[in-house]
């Protein structure tokens, strides 16, 4: 797929696997048809690189993440954006979406974690207690808690109803990615020094 005037700094595919999204340093995400590979939409409005992106599991709308500081919600069927999430005071890094597709949160380099509502774009939570840079944030299966991973070298396990910590695991090295099993116990998180399987007994 080509058409991005800068890096691609992520990827993500729909739901139903017939679309996929890439968000690039030139500002922009393209939207394309998974089979043809012809791009459906160019998505403007960031005013910097665009860090990360994600589909909704319900497939009705991408969220994306940018050095600009902001999330924007877009419109899949018409490539338009819906909201603009204001509140970071640092590039946001990543951006993910609960598995109802109700919460949108987002990682960023002002050491926090945002979580908003979809539909009002309102702010829910804001997870402070990181002391470095969180590079990305995944709900877990069951839609109540949140892994958050981290330069600091911790991943962070918060409620996403009340915003309370509920736990917290160090290693031996800076964090930037994670990742959940399906049965919701069982975690992956990935960073330079290597890659990390813990378990969750709670």
């Amino acid at each position: 797929l080509i058409g991005h005037m800068w890096a691609v700094n992520d990827g993500a595919i729909s739901p139903d696997g017939r679309t996929i999204v890439s968000a690039s340093e030139d500002s922009t995400l393209k939207v394309w048809n998974a089979a043809s590979g012809q791009e459906l939409w160019t998505l403007t409005g960031h005013l910097r690189g665009v860090n990360g992106c994600a589909f909704s599991p319900d497939g009705t709308f991408i969220v994306s993440a940018s050095a600009d500081q902001t999330v924007k919600i877009w419109d899949v069927a018409t490539g338009r954006p819906r909201l603009t999430l204001k509140g970071h005071t640092g590039p946001v890094h990543s951006c993910t979406v609960s598995p109802d597709s109700t919460l949108i949160a987002s990682a960023s380099n002002d050491n926090t974690v945002r979580v908003w509502h979809n539909q009002s774009g309102e702010l829910h939570l804001t997870l402070t207690g990181h002391s470095g840079s969180v590079l990305h944030s995944a709900f877990r299966p069951n839609g109540r808690q949140l892994l958050s991973v981290s330069k600091d070298n911790t991943l962070r396990l918060w409620d996403i109803h009340t915003g309370q910590l509920l736990t917290v695991l160090r290693v031996d090295g800076a964090l930037s990615d994670c990742a959940w099993h399906p049965d919701g116990r069982q975690l992956v998180a990935v960073g330079p020094r290597g890659v990390y399987f813990l378990e969750l007994k709670l």
